[in-house]
């Protein structure tokens, strides 16, 4: 056999991997658990597309929630490698960077959602984002937009911060959150429908603007285990929190 052959037959598993994980992804059907009346938590993945103008990337997302304020976002490559993990709890966040096995700490959540997708939002808000209803945000409270105002619902938190406006038939959100510009969100639920979970999830917006779309793939309530929220590090990663951040973490 000559080299040529030989490194084909090296490099074609991994290729044959991807193509087939692809292939079964795009074809398998959504799968979304009754949604609760009072849902506490619950895990769920999509398929991730992350544009700023100049590059785009794509990649699995595995969410788990818990409430209150606990979050965990993994970035995962077509072969399930992890890229990129956030958890965040009411007392911080922290990012993992297995790949250069590094880790970021901060103090608040919306600044580790900001260097690993680009735009700012608490574990709750987001929570709401993905389950397509600002009321399951604890600290927000909703009215009705009011007639001829072309708003379907108001939401505002303490103060008014962060400010959630719903237009149209409610797919069409805008967000102002404390820190950082308008976030414009469009969203598509199952045939395209108004009401329940959204599959599709197009969120613009940021400093500078990105483009974050989600495609439903599964999500199950259930209430995730407390210590899948840890923020404690791996012991031989390296603290690289003193390091110029990065627009994108992974």
């Amino acid at each position: 056999m000559t080299k040529r052959p030989r490194a084909l037959l090296l490099i074609l598993p991994p290729i044959l991997a991807i193509l087939f994980s692809r292939c079964a992804a795009a074809h398998r059907p959504v799968t979304v658990s009754p949604v609760p009346e009072r849902p506490t938590g619950f895990t769920a993945e999509y398929r991730l597309t992350w544009t700023d103008g100049r590059r785009s990337r794509s990649a699995r997302l595995a969410v788990a929630y818990r409430a209150p304020q606990r979050m965990r976002l993994e970035v995962l490559d077509p072969l399930g490698a992890s890229r990129a993990v956030l958890s965040a709890t009411e007392a911080g966040a922290i990012l993992l960077d297995p790949v250069g096995r590094e880790f970021r700490a901060y103090g608040e959540a919306p600044n580790a959602v900001r260097d690993l997708a680009g735009f700012s939002l608490d574990a709750d808000l987001l929570a709401a984002l993905l389950l397509g209803d600002p009321a399951r945000a604890p600290q927000l409270a909703c009215r009705a937009g009011g007639e001829g105002s072309g708003l379907e619902k108001v939401c505002e938190g303490s103060g008014g911060d962060p400010f959630v406006r719903l237009r149209g038939d409610g797919m069409t959100w805008e967000i102002a959150p404390p820190a950082g510009p308008l976030l414009r969100i469009e969203m598509e639920a199952a045939g395209g429908s108004a009401g329940g979970v959204p599959e599709r999830i197009r969120v613009r917006g940021g400093s500078p603007e990105v483009t974050v779309e989600l495609r439903l793939r599964e999500l199950r309530f259930v209430e995730p285990p407390e210590d899948l929220f840890s923020l404690l590090p791996p012991a031989s990663f390296r603290d690289s929190s003193e390091d110029p951040p990065r627009p994108v973490f992974w």
